[in-house]
């Protein structure tokens, strides 16, 4: 898998985080982490400040669910090494009635690091739309009420065929399959 500046900061808190625990566990316990840093923070396993944030905006707000709304956008960024990289974007999918979907900010070799699927740990997944191998991807946010995007692995639409072009692996990372162009969408399959 090639490494990038998301993944370094992902398998350095991986890395550093208690070892005895199940994997699943261990990743909800990262989402925690990971929400700390959406403030520029200095992790001294990389020897470095980082930051990982999300930007929403919304032009008109015509849906109590924001969500909803056609103008809706959402971009993930990555700061690392000084330098501030513009990586996924959440809208409305392209497909119609589909719901938000993601897309690259970013060009993506195939088998580079796009993100990770991070969430609370769910004991009964059956429950919730956006759990993987008991990890709910989409746990609200009491305090404001939004859904925290853990770096936004949840929102890969389904695809089939030549169409699949990401794959998520047991540990919870998700990579490229082929090269991803700039605002092209995000496909995973059932394989």
């Amino acid at each position: 898998m090639m490494h990038n500046e998301l993944s370094n900061i992902f398998f350095a808190l991986k890395f550093y985080h208690d070892k005895q625990l199940p994997l699943h566990e261990k990743i909800a316990s990262i989402s925690l982490i990971s929400m700390k840093l959406r403030y520029n923070t200095f992790m001294t396993s990389l020897n470095q400040v980082v930051n990982i944030y999300k930007e929403v905006t919304i032009d008109n707000v015509i849906s109590l669910n924001m969500y909803e709304s056609p103008s809706f956008c959402c971009t993930l960024f990555v700061f690392k090494n000084g330098i501030l990289k513009s990586w996924l974007n959440l809208k409305i999918f392209s497909v119609k009635n589909s719901g938000l979907g993601l897309f690259s900010l970013k060009k993506f070799k195939k088998t580079e690091f796009i993100t990770c699927y991070l969430g609370e740990v769910d004991e009964n997944p059956s429950n919730e739309m956006y759990t993987f191998k008991k990890i709910n991807g989409k746990p609200v946010n009491s305090a404001s009420g939004l859904l925290e995007d853990y770096w936004f692995g949840h929102q890969i639409q389904h695809g089939s065929g030549n169409q699949v072009n990401v794959t998520i692996t047991s540990g919870y990372v998700i990579k490229a399959k082929k090269d991803i162009d700039i605002g092209e969408d995000f496909f995973y399959g059932l394989q």
